[in-house]
């Protein structure tokens, strides 16, 4: 039988570029035709709801956990973007009502580290709690400065030309929507930056679908 699929992405510190991470995957299920939904528990503004339809949810609260979780189904890829510092949390919480279980959910866990040492020390904790869950670690390199991630990282996404990532965020669409032709709630988006947009998606979607998500 068909198991629903939901796919975590998070990290301890925050400042590692998580919602990108998050915006890339759901770029990627887009393009590849996989039905999804998202969940943005950066309660209560939102941070991912700026550029795609996710719902705000606080997973701390039993009430928005039920709404998430209860709804799950083998039908549509459930996709969570975990605010920073919930993530130890929010795995402890699945444990507990039983969604760790890999013989009932098909769960994937992105942990999204960021080029600094404080990142990395968060790998060792959250590996523990996943024995038998699909664990990925993912470097995003937030800045141009070279960092060397250790061996066993299975998507790794590169520094974006700086003008490009800060045209895309002030525009406040989806990756998709940016590259559309003609544009989609841009106002005409330069051609180079589209350029530059364009190629570094391809490169991490490769990645993707070479790690076999979902």
């Amino acid at each position: 039988m068909a198991k629903p699929t939901i796919i975590i992405v998070g990290a301890e510190k925050g400042g590692v570029g998580k919602t990108t991470a998050t915006r890339v995957l759901l770029h990627f299920l887009r393009s590849v035709g996989v039905a999804n939904r998202a969940f943005d528990t950066e309660h209560p503004k939102g941070s991912l709801a700026r550029f795609y339809p996710a719902e705000i949810v606080d997973l701390t609260d039993s009430d928005d956990q039920i709404k998430v979780f209860d709804t799950v189904s083998d039908q549509i890829v459930t996709v969570i973007d975990i605010r920073a510092g919930l993530l130890s949390a929010m795995l402890k919480t699945l444990s507990v009502i039983g969604f760790l279980d890999p013989a009932k959910f098909n769960i994937i866990v992105l942990h999204v580290l960021g080029n600094t040492k404080d990142s990395l020390s968060e790998v060792p904790e959250i590996a523990e709690r996943l024995r038998g869950v699909r664990y990925i670690t993912v470097a995003n390199r937030t800045s141009e400065t070279k960092y060397e991630f250790p061996p066993g990282v299975e998507i790794d996404i590169p520094h974006l030309n700086t003008k490009t990532a800060e045209t895309v965020d002030a525009a406040n669409a989806a990756y998709h929507d940016f590259l559309a032709n003609p544009p989609v709630l841009v106002p005409t988006p330069s051609l180079v930056l589209r350029g530059y947009l364009g190629t570094w998606l391809d490169g991490i979607m490769a990645q993707i679908a070479a790690a076999k998500i979902p």
